[in-house]
């Protein structure tokens, strides 16, 4: 097994002041050595210890090597050093059994796999090397299978690791059982290094999948010992096996850092589309696919204060993730299933008390469509920021067709859209000071209702037929084809943007 100079690190008692761990290290050992060869130059998979001296003495060293020397060291190597507080001899053999570690646990990986045994060997195996609490969990958190280790309750020295499946019930047990859930073929399809609050430590997580349904995850969560920078060269190690244990072939699988604002940020932005693999994060929130959400896209008018509202939207947002997006913060808010008003309301709260303000989607229940509602908030804040709409929480639904406009604006091809009785309507009012485009206007916004429309232009009902019929004579409409209808309501409101930006425009 290869072993990495951050799980030797892990393993020995070194002196971190004066210890240097090349972050761009790519050096991978198979072994421990005392001196350097008698051609003064290191073996490439071998990882040296020796002293000060020795080390003077090599001509050339590999930027990937590794090089452990028991007390100090007058000069920078220019590869991974690692500096113990230990002797020479207790040294090298402190490096030589981590070695022992983890060709033991390759082997027993192996010999696993080998022996065609099931996942519980897997998890067993793991938990007694990290010494931590190793599960499968389902979309619910409830354990599939797991072991959690066992403490001596006067010295906390973990002594076993005890199998744990007792969040199910029998039944439930006895029905997976029927079905073959815990012996089938996974297909392992993602493993990833987790750091988020919703863990206090790191975590190795990986989303199971039999075909394309969701099974659960593999959780390796830090317990009863402390998991250092070298868990994830070791997970490096083991995922190969893990994946070959699940679809009975080897496999190398993108091990990353990532946390679960920068997947919720991926899935909005569409470049995660994986069903299965949206389900996984869902439900690593506590939540369901089928929940209420909505998704905030809130102005921050100074990219030095994102952070400062990151943080205190996430305080006062409860169950929400909440992450920097373009100039401003996007927040997926899942609503309250009893009363989504409530939400709103807390919402509508916030933005008052920061003086923020902020567009927000329709709410949803199919988070693969999340994406689609992601625009849906960005295209309110920046209409009702480009109509000046008044409040602090601007939602889509009253946007919907300021959205339409910006869209069709920016392919610059609505002018050909709008209805030519829209200009011959203008300039017969500015001729003969009337008011006709406002009135068709009206009777379009109120549903075609005669007795709507010439209440809210406050003249009588006959006095709005004249207007009506005079409209179809001067400018050739016909108000009773609901094709008509639609068009030119459009054309109205492209027009009355058109005219806020080049007032000139259809009067030429």
């Amino acid at each position: 097994m290869y072993v990495t100079s951050a799980m030797l690190a892990d393993k020995l008692d070194i002196d971190p002041q004066t210890s240097l761990l090349k972050p761009d290290s790519l050096g991978r050992f198979q072994s421990i050595r005392y001196f350097p060869p008698s051609n003064n130059r290191l073996d490439k998979e071998a990882a040296y210890v020796m002293d000060d001296n020795q080390l003077s003495m090599l001509e050339y060293i590999n930027p990937n090597a590794l090089i452990i020397c028991p007390g100090k060291v007058r000069e920078d190597p220019g590869c991974s050093l690692l500096v113990t507080r230990t002797d020479f001899e207790a040294t090298y053999f402190a490096a030589a059994e981590a070695f022992e570690a983890f060709n033991d646990l390759e082997n027993d990986l192996r010999d696993s796999i080998l022996a065609g045994e099931g996942l519980d060997s897997l998890l067993a195996i793991c938990a007694r090397f990290f010494k931590n609490r190793v599960q499968v969990l389902d979309q619910a958190f409830n354990v599939v299978a797991g072991f959690n280790p066992v403490v001596d309750p006067i010295s906390s020295e973990v002594l076993d690791y005890q199998r744990d499946v007792s969040t199910f019930s029998p039944s439930t047990l006895d029905e997976m059982s029927k079905n073959n859930l815990l012996l089938e073929t996974y297909a392992f399809k993602t493993a990833q290094f987790h750091q988020s609050s919703l863990f206090r430590h790191r975590s190795i997580i990986s989303n199971l999948f039999h075909d394309d349904q969701y099974l659960g995850k593999l959780l390796i969560i830090e317990s009863e010992s402390s998991l250092g920078q070298g868990a994830i060269d070791v997970a490096n190690q083991i995922v190969p096996f893990i994946s070959h244990l699940m679809q009975k072939r080897s496999s190398e699988l993108d091990v990353t850092l990532h946390s679960t604002e920068h997947f919720m940020s991926e899935i909005l932005k569409g470049n995660i589309s994986d069903a299965a693999f949206i389900t996984a994060q869902i439900a690593s929130l506590g939540w369901q696919m089928n929940d209420w959400f909505s998704i905030l896209a809130i102005d921050i008018n100074a990219s030095s204060l994102i952070d400062f509202y990151t943080q205190i939207i996430r305080q006062h947002l409860t169950g929400s993730v909440v992450f920097p997006a373009s100039s401003g913060l996007a927040a997926v808010v899942r609503l309250n299933p009893e009363n989504p008003a409530e939400t709103i309301k807390q919402i509508l709260q916030i933005l008052e008390e920061t003086h923020l303000q902020s567009g927000m989607s329709e709410p949803f229940n199919d988070f693969r469509l999340s994406s689609d509602h992601f625009i849906q908030a960005c295209s309110a804040q920046s209409a009702a920021a480009r109509m000046q709409s008044p409040g602090r929480l601007h939602q889509y639904q009253d946007h919907a067709i300021d959205h339409l406009f910006l869209v069709v604006a920016r392919a610059e091809q609505h002018r050909a859209f709008i209805h030519p009785a829209i200009r011959t309507i203008v300039q017969y009012d500015e001729a003969n000071n009337t008011e006709y485009l406002a009135t068709l206007k009206t009777y379009l916004t109120s549903d075609f209702n005669q007795v709507l429309t010439a209440k809210r232009l406050h003249i009588h009902r006959k006095t709005l037929q004249y207007r009506l019929e005079r409209l179809t004579q001067i400018a050739q409409v016909y108000l009773d084809d609901s094709n008509e209808q639609i068009r030119l309501a459009l054309s109205i409101k492209f027009f009355e943007n058109e005219k806020a930006d080049n007032p000139k425009l259809f009067l030429d």
